[in-house]
């Protein structure tokens, strides 16, 4: 049986480090379909991408933070602030997306960029690393190079020319395979994979 899950989704396995979280994730991939209510940056996601169409301009981006519930109202107003100051300080335009998938054997995780950028006249496909929710959280190497390794991967496999990059929110940067040394580990990368479809048999 095939089983198709999010690239947020693996890398949540993967960065589990005890036997008993990886069995937790995997029984909340199983046991909980997606659903926008529990989405925390569903509202932020849809902004970006109507910003991106040039249906709405950065002031517009910004009114997002007045619509969302009051316990999300400065986790966002961060998010959009460093989202617009990297549009500010670089030179940013963006272009259609095709989606990418990759898959080891029966599992298929969906990789695909969240927007096309060209930044200072370089062409990127870009996730947005909007996970941090807590300002006592951080973002490791655990949680966020296997995103970008996966991303280049996908990227590759698809037969798409243009380079990857992770837009980090919590610090308004680009995360590129290049300026972050990635060492992209595809053995890495298909024995968890392998390891995933082994939990999911026996939970």
């Amino acid at each position: 049986m095939t089983v198709r899950i999010s690239l947020t989704q693996f890398i949540h396995f993967k960065a589990s480090i005890s036997t008993s979280a990886r069995i937790s994730a995997v029984k909340n991939i199983k046991e909980n379909d997606y659903s926008p209510a529990v989405d925390y940056w569903l509202d932020l996601r849809k902004a970006i991408n109507k910003f991106s169409e040039g249906k709405i301009n950065i002031e517009e981006l910004n009114n997002v933070v007045d619509s969302v519930p009051l316990k999300k109202k400065a986790n966002y107003r961060k998010a959009i602030n460093r989202f617009a100051n990297f549009i500010k300080k670089n030179n940013v335009s963006f272009f259609p997306i095709n989606k990418s998938l990759w898959s080891y054997e029966d599992l298929i995780v969906s990789a695909s960029p969240e927007l096309g950028m060209f930044i200072n006249n370089e062409k990127f496909l870009v996730k947005i690393f909007y996970n941090i929710k807590k300002p006592e959280e951080k973002v490791t190497k655990r949680n966020i190079m296997p995103t970008l390794s996966l991303l280049n991967i996908a990227n590759k496999a698809s037969e798409q020319s243009q380079q990857v990059g992770l837009l980090n929110l919590q610090n308004g940067k680009l995360l590129t395979p290049k300026n972050s040394s990635l060492d992209t580990n595809l053995l890495e990368l298909q024995l968890d994979a392998k390891t995933f479809l082994d939990y999911w048999e026996m939970v």
